[in-house]
């Protein structure tokens, strides 16, 4: 209960989202454990009665005073890039600026990392991406290579086009930064699910028999030629007729022979094809349900930002949720790979309900 002064006299009123704010804000500026700080941060966030950017200003404050929680920063860059990215832009402004220290290095890393998945491209942010790419720092390089190979193919575009508009000579390494750019298109995950190699598989035929050529084929009336000799040491009563009868037509020395392969049932040649094929999709019903499950807010995420909460989200509703978007947005053998071992968690849930929607996700999966 808060106490305001109203015409000269007191007033209780209830505490509203920015009181509350307030109060969390000091906690975490007092506390000295770790978890709990990180905590007190997460609260903040998802406070959503709250306007968006009180919340994002609070944990500004937070990260920028407590320069002793390397750990509370990291999550703020993460959760700020989504949430707010005018005070996301700041931190990383405030990160990238401090001098190198061996112990904090991953937050530089993670903040450098960050400027590729902020959702509006801006020049600035690509200048400091092309200087970090010639940084001494191996450490940083890494994040921003990793970073720009985990986004979708629109926002490496956004890069790329802000990249041609600059000046070499105002920005250093710019040749640098395309040439990643360039390799991260190659290499972008919505490239590698393209299912161009399902269709050529799917439209081949099995291979046919070779024929025999008609020249190689004598006809079944043509006489016995001289330069075929009788087998050494066979002596039959064939062998002393008279070169003028009739015989049968001899075997083609040169015939092709005809690989083992070639010789299968064509519908096991499919067959054997089609099991090495993705799984489908879930139809019908099961689809729907699967729908579902999905949750809006991780459709604005980038596949980084999407690991990120798989690694950090402790409601395992919400994980089905962060799965089911996962699935979707990026195809299922990425997905498979990313979440198997959370998703086997998941399976063996006591929750009924919780049981229903991870068998779901892996019925897509496998």
């Amino acid at each position: 209960m808060a106490v305001v002064v109203k015409n000269g006299r007191p007033v209780a009123r209830q505490d509203g989202p920015v009181d509350e704010l307030g109060k969390l804000r000091e906690r975490a500026l007092r506390v000295s454990c770790a978890n709990e700080a990180d905590t007190i941060v997460q609260d903040i966030i998802l406070r959503s009665d709250a306007p968006t950017s009180d919340r994002g200003r609070a944990v500004l404050d937070i990260v920028l005073s407590r320069e002793d929680l390397p750990p509370i920063q990291i999550r703020a860059i993460t959760q700020l890039v989504t949430l707010d990215p005018t005070h996301a832009r700041e931190l990383i402004g405030h990160l990238v600026k401090r001098p190198f220290d061996e112990d904090r290095e991953h937050v530089r890393a993670r903040a450098y990392a960050a400027l590729a998945e902020l959702p509006d491209t801006m020049s600035n942010d690509v200048q400091l991406l092309a200087a970090a790419l010639s940084s001494k720092s191996r450490t940083v390089r890494e994040a921003i290579t990793r970073s720009l190979e985990g986004q979708p193919t629109n926002k490496l575009q956004s890069l790329k086009t802000v990249a041609e508009q600059l000046h070499p000579a105002t920005t250093p390494s710019l040749a640098t930064l395309k040439a990643a750019l360039e390799t991260a298109l190659c290499k972008s995950i919505e490239t590698q699910m393209e299912p161009a190699h399902v269709t050529h598989v799917s439209s081949m035929k099995p291979r046919q028999k070779p024929k025999q050529s008609k020249a190689s084929t004598p006809h079944p009336t043509e006489e016995r030629k001289p330069a075929v000799a009788i087998p050494r040491g066979v002596e039959t009563q064939e062998a002393q007729r008279s070169d003028t009868a009739a015989t049968p037509p001899p075997i083609p020395i040169s015939s092709p022979t005809v690989s083992p392969s070639t010789q299968k049932n064509p519908s096991v040649f499919a067959t054997t094809m089609r099991i090495s094929l993705p799984p489908r999709p879930v139809e019908g019903e099961n689809s729907e349900e699967l729908e579902s499950l999905r949750e809006r807010r991780f459709d604005r995420m980038t596949w980084t930002q999407l690991l990120t909460q798989r690694d950090n989200i402790t409601d395992p509703h919400e994980l089905c949720a962060c799965f089911t978007v996962m699935t979707a947005r990026f195809g299922v053998n990425v997905t498979r790979e990313a979440v198997a071992s959370k998703l086997t968690w998941l399976l063996s849930h006591p929750e009924p309900d919780l049981k229903r929607k991870a068998t779901l996700i892996f019925k897509k999966l496998f």
